[in-house]
């Protein structure tokens, strides 16, 4: 009899701790999806949802704050996600927030990050809908990559046609390597070079005869500063004038 007692003793507390364990394992598991705490409804609209699933994950400065609650296609060009998210911190999620869809991790699952707008506005309330950013489809990525590539590969023709051509005998390199074009080239520099300096030489000269002329030197100097020697000049021309009007 006692030890039917002690069986029955065994079996309610083993009954007792499972029931235990489920309990708390519900609510953790429920803690995590939002199920027990006080949350509001959001919604976003995609074209395209990239494997998101129901209960992902809703990020917001990279803090879980909620989860994909459901997903539903509504036309062939929009699928609405609804999200839980926690009531405590709506008041951080601006009504003009970006949802965008990432991956939590380098080969994690996806989830929903939520980005402030650069312009204030009102916080989320229950019911709201959120502005989305179009994911980048892998597909677009492939096609441009593809593209890209198309480019280059014609780009590397081009440039491996060309410096063909400037290796060819008669091209642009022959005339590069040849030594007399060179040495022409050099000779020509170097006139260029005296030319230069010649016409260097000369603008000082002008300018040191121009500025002996300004201060009275030399006789034209004297002619330009003298107003004597001026009058005396006008005086001879007006003279030779007027013999040249008695010869004619």
């Amino acid at each position: 009899m006692d030890n039917k007692k002690l069986n029955h003793v065994k079996l309610g507390m083993f009954v007792f701790a499972g029931t235990a364990i489920l309990i708390i394992t519900l609510y953790l598991l429920g803690s995590k999806h939002n199920l027990f705490g006080s949350t509001i409804r959001v919604s976003v609209a995609f074209r395209n949802v990239n494997g998101l699933m129901p209960g992902n994950n809703v990020c917001y400065g990279g803090i879980n704050i909620g989860t994909v609650e459901k997903i539903i296609i509504e036309n062939d060009s929009t699928i609405k996600v609804t999200m839980l998210v926690e009531e405590d911190a709506k008041q951080y999620i601006s009504k003009n927030a970006i949802v965008s869809i990432g991956t939590d991790g380098l080969m994690g699952n996806k989830l929903l990050n939520i980005n402030s707008a650069a312009i204030p506005s009102k916080p989320i309330e229950d019911g709201d809908m959120l502005i989305a950013r179009l994911p980048v489809e892998t597909d677009d990525m492939m096609r441009t990559l593809n593209v890209t590539n198309d480019n280059l590969a014609v780009i590397t023709t081009d440039l491996k046609t060309l410096t063909q051509k400037i290796n060819k005998p008669d091209g642009l390199g022959a005339l590069l390597s040849d030594p007399d074009l060179s040495f022409s080239v050099r000779s020509t520099i170097l006139e260029f070079q005296k030319t230069a300096e010649n016409a260097r030489k000369a603008s000082v000269e002008v300018v040191a005869m121009i500025h002996d002329v300004s201060k009275g030197k030399g006789v034209l100097g004297q002619l330009i500063g003298d107003t004597s020697a001026s009058s005396q000049v006008k005086s001879i021309i007006n003279h030779l004038a007027q013999a040249t009007d008695t010869l004619v």
